[in-house]
């Protein structure tokens, strides 16, 4: 009898395997979505204007675009896709500060994304990222 939990500790249990696979869950979103970024290199979504006309094309495909806002736009999908490699690649780490650090690293970077984009006048590449976005806040909260 003295072997068998007491249902306060059983509960405990739970409760700590329950925070367990939220954290997963919310981990496993957060490095799907951040890896959905590079779909910017390909996804016709930014404005580029060709002879009097608006055509729309990938990142990768601007040309007439000033070099240092096509390399911000670059290096900040990199690093949003590099951020969410690292955290599906680390889902079982338990370092703390990786820990504390990858959720607040990740919607920052998204949110100085969609203010880039927004500010370089590219509207669809800013409404895809804010989906994500929102994606990435509204999931804690529903997941509690």
């Amino acid at each position: 009898m003295d072997e068998l939990l007491s249902s306060e500790e059983l509960l405990s249990v739970a409760e700590e395997e329950s925070k367990q696979t939220q954290g997963q869950l919310q981990d496993l979103v957060f490095g799907l979505l951040d890896c959905a970024s590079a779909l910017l290199f390909f996804l016709p979504l930014f404005g580029q204007n060709a002879n009097g006309a608006i055509h729309a094309v990938p990142l990768l495909s601007i040309n007439e675009m000033e070099p240092w806002l096509k390399s911000a736009y670059v290096i900040l999908t990199v690093c949003m896709v590099f951020i969410g490699i690292l955290t599906l690649a680390l889902q079982n780490c338990r370092n703390l500060g990786w820990h504390k650090s990858k959720s607040v690293l990740s919607l920052v970077l998204h949110t100085l994304a969609i203010l880039l984009f927004i500010l370089g006048r590219q509207p669809y590449a800013s409404v895809f990222l804010f989906a994500f976005l929102m994606i990435k806040v509204f999931l804690p909260i529903k997941i509690k």
